[in-house]
């Protein structure tokens, strides 16, 4: 897909137009995506745990890459209510120096299913 919900262009987003003017979202608003997951892609950014290398996803692991294992920069996610663009493509990424703070940036937590 080329966005987390599939390949239809933000616009189509219920109430695209109307959303973000103040803030980010109570999460859930909305449906979520084929997986199950709320506000991907949209909200605010995604602070990642992986450092940021421009070229790293030319030479990583096909599944689950970790990121490199240091850097200056940590990667960064999605889309911002506080920014033009407010929902991003699914494999859109940039990054952040982590020192910095945002009032449009946060985390997803996630943890391992047991099999």
């Amino acid at each position: 897909f080329t966005y987390p919900w599939g390949d239809a262009p933000p616009e189509t987003v219920p109430d695209y137009g109307k959303r973000w003017k103040l803030g980010p979202e109570p999460v859930g608003q909305y449906p979520p995506n084929a997986y199950g997951l709320y506000n991907v892609g949209d909200n605010v950014h995604e602070w990642c745990a992986d450092w940021y290398d421009d070229g790293y996803y030319g030479r990583s692991p096909e599944r689950n890459p970790q990121g490199p294992k240091s850097g200056s920069r940590r990667a960064s996610r999605g889309g911002s209510w506080r920014h033009h663009i407010k929902v991003t493509p699914t494999a859109a990424r940039s990054s952040i120096p982590p020192e910095f703070q945002y009032a449009d940036y946060g985390f997803r937590i996630a943890r391992s299913l047991s099999a």
